[in-house]
C-alpha cells in the first residue's frame, strides 16, 4: 500500500503540474486576449481568505496521511480510507488554493473561451507520466529497449575514445567508464523517457497550434527533437563519466546524473517551439501575419517586462531558486558553484535598478537591533535547548577544507556576501515588499509600507517561515520582526537591515564556530 500510495502521489503531482504548465503556455499564446482579460479579473480582485483557509486546512491533512502512508502500516481497509483522503485533499487545497485568488466566473470564462484546450492539457500531463514509467507499467520487454541500449552503449564508448580516454567496458552487465569512474547503463540510461516525453509534448504542441502550422513539413520537428534528445542523453553519459573520473563521483551520481536530463529535455522543448515560429514551418496565413496578436496581447507580453511590479519584487528570488536548480546538477554536498546565485540576483537588481530607486533603503538602529534579535532565536535552539548532532554540517565543512586557500576563500566572500546582500534585498523585496502588501489588497503598490492587516503579517510571515523547512517556527518569528522593522517607519531599506544583520551575525557564527550545518 505504502508504493502504491506513492506512485499514486507522484502521479497526480506530475499530472497538475505538467497539465497546467501546458494550458497557460500553449493558451496565452493561442488565446492571448482570453488570458489577458483573465489577468484583469485577477488584478480586480481582493483575496478570499474563508477559501485560502480551507486550503491550509486541506494542506494538513495531505501532509497528515502522506506521513501515515510512507511512516505508518495501516490495514488494507484504512490504507484504502487514508487513499481516499489523500486525493480529496489534494483535490480541495487544488480547488481552494485556486479559487483564494481566481475567482470562478473568471475560470469559467477562461475556460469557455479556450474550448478543448484543458482536456488536451489534461491528456498531455496523463501521457507525460506514462511515458517516464512506461517500462515500469507495462513490463515492457528487455528487447524492446535494448534496442535502443547498443547504439547508446557504442555511441558512449566512441566519444570517450575520440575525447582520448582510455575504455573500460563489461559487456555482461553494460557498464562502462573509465580506469577510475564506471556507470552502469540501464533502461533510465537509453534516453527512451526523454524521447517518450518530447514525442509527446511535440506532438500535443503542433496540435494545439495546428492551423498555424504548415503540414507535413512540420512533423520533422519530431524526429529531429528524438535525434536531439538520444544525442544529449550520450553527451550526458559521457559528461557524467567525465566527472566521475575527475575524483568528483558524488557530484557525478548525486547531482549531475538526476538533473541533466531534466536540463536537456527543457532545453530540447523550448527549441521545438521557437523552431515553429519558423516561417518556413508556418502556415502562409500565419506567416504573412494573419494570426497576429490583437492590441490585448500586449498586456500578458509586458507582464514580463521592465515596467510590470509584480516582476520587479519577485523576479530576484525567482533568480535565486532557478539559478540553485542548475548548479545542483554540478553539486552533491558542496554547492561550489553557489556565487552564481550572487552573480544572478545582482544582474537582476541592474536591470530594474530605476525602479529599485524608487524605494526608500533607508534604515536606522532599529533594523539592525531586530537583526540581532533574529540571530539569536535563530541559535537558541542548539545553544540552549538541543545541541546539534556532532556530525551535523560534516560534509561542507570537509568540502571546504580540502578547497585550495584562494578558491576557499573565494567561495567564502560570495557565501558572505549572498547571505548578507543578495538574499536579504531578493527575500524582502518578495516577502515584505511584495506578499505582505499583496495580501491586503490586489493593487499592492497603492498599499504603503506601513500600513498591514493581521491576516496579511501573519500569512506573509509564515510563507516565509515555511521556506526554512525544520526551522519554519524560526523563520516565522524572523518574518514577523523583519515586518515589524519595515512597518514601524515604511522603509523597506529597515527590513533589509534588518535580514543582513541577522545573516551577517549568523555567518560569523558559522565561521568562528565550523556550525556549517547553519548553512
Amino acid at each position: 500500500m505504502n508504493l502504491r500510495a506513492r506512485v499514486g502521489a507522484s502521479f497526480v503531482f506530475q499530472w497538475i503540474v505538467v497539465g497546467l504548465a501546458i494550458f497557460v503556455i500553449a493558451g496565452a499564446l493561442k488565446y492571448p486576449d482570453a488570458f489577458s482579460d483573465c489577468l484583469r479579473d485577477l488584478a480586480a480582485m481582493r483575496v478570499n481568505f474563508a477559501l485560502l483557509t480551507v486550503h491550509a486546512a486541506a494542506l494538513g491533512v495531505v501532509i497528515g496521511s502522506t506521513w501515515l502512508l510512507i511512516h505508518g502500516e495501516p490495514g488494507f481497509a484504512a490504507g484504502v480510507a487514508l487513499m481516499f483522503a489523500w486525493y480529496a485533499a489534494v483535490a480541495g487545497a487544488a480547488v481552494c488554493g485556486v479559487l483564494a485568488f481566481l475567482p470562478f466566473s473568471a475560470i469559467r470564462t477562461l475556460l469557455q473561451r479556450t474550448g478543448w484546450l484543458w482536456l488536451y492539457a489534461s491528456a498531455v500531463g496523463a501521457l507525460s507520466d506514462w511515458a517516464v514509467h512506461a517500462k515500469t507499467s507495462l513490463d515492457v520487454d528487455a528487447t524492446i529497449w535494448l534496442t535502443g541500449l547498443h547504439p547508446t552503449f557504442a555511441m558512449v564508448k566512441g566519444l570517450l575514445m575520440l575525447l582520448g580516454h582510455s575504455v573500460r567496458t563489461d559487456i555482461d552487465h553494460w557498464q562502462i567508464g573509465t580506469e577510475n569512474f564506471r556507470v552502469q547503463i540501464g533502461y533510465g540510461c537509453t534516453g527512451m523517457e526523454g524521447i517518450s516525453l518530447i514525442l509527446v509534448f511535440g506532438a500535443a504542441w503542433l496540435f494545439f497550434f495546428r492551423e498555424e502550422m504548415r503540414f507535413p513539413r512540420s512533423l520533422l520537428l519530431l524526429p529531429a527533437s528524438v535525434v536531439l534528445i538520444y544525442l544529449l542523453n550520450t553527451v550526458r553519459l559521457v559528461a557524467l563519466i567525465l566527472i566521475g573520473d575527475a575524483g568528483a563521483p558524488k557530484i557525478a551520481v548525486g547531482g549531475f546524473h538526476s538533473s541533466a536530463g531534466w536540463i536537456f529535455f527543457t532545453c530540447v522543448a523550448l527549441g521545438l517551439v521557437q523552431a515553429t515560429q519558423s516561417r518556413w514551418l508556418r502556415s502562409e496565413v500565419a506567416a504573412a501575419g494573419g494570426y497576429a496578436p490583437s492590441p490585448e496581447t500586449s498586456n500578458v507580453s509586458a507582464a514580463f517586462g521592465a515596467d510590470n511590479s509584480t516582476a520587479v519584487f519577485l523576479v530576484p528570488l525567482l533568480a535565486i531558486l532557478a539559478v540553485s536548480i542548475l548548479t545542483r546538477a554540478a553539486s552533491a554536498d558542496f554547492d561550489w558553484l553557489y556565487p552564481l546565485r550572487v552573480l544572478a540576483v545582482g544582474a537582476v537588481l541592474w536591470t530594474y535598478r530605476r525602479r529599485y530607486r524608487e524605494l526608500d533603503w533607508r534604515f536606522g538602529p532599529l533594523g539592525v537591533i531586530l537583526g540581532a534579535i533574529v540571530f539569536a532565536i535563530w541559535i537558541a535552539r542548539d545553544v540552549t535547548f538541543r545541541a546539534p548532532p556532532a556530525d551535523a554540517g560534516h560534509a561542507l565543512g570537509a568540502a571546504l577544507a580540502a578547497l585550495a586557500p584562494g578558491r576557499r576563500w573565494l567561495w567564502m566572500i560570495f557565501r558572505v556576501t549572498g547571505a548578507t546582500i543578495t538574499v536579504p534585498i531578493a527575500e524582502e523585496l518578495a516577502f515584505r515588499g511584495y506578499a505582505l502588501r499583496r495580501l491586503q489588497s490586489a493593487d499592492f503598490e497603492r498599499v504603503g509600507f506601513r500600513r498591514y492587516t493581521w491576516v496579511a503579517l501573519g500569512a506573509s510571515s509564515l510563507i516565509f517561515g515555511l521556506t526554512h523547512g525544520d526551522r519554519w517556527v524560526e523563520g516565522t518569528l524572523a518574518g514577523l520582526l523583519f515586518a515589524a522593522a519595515m512597518l514601524r517607519r515604511g522603509r523597506i531599506g529597515e527590513a533589509v537591515a534588518a535580514h543582513a544583520t541577522a545573516n551577517a551575525l549568523l555567518a560569523t557564527w558559522v565561521i568562528a564556530k565550523n556550525a556549517w550545518y547553519l548553512w
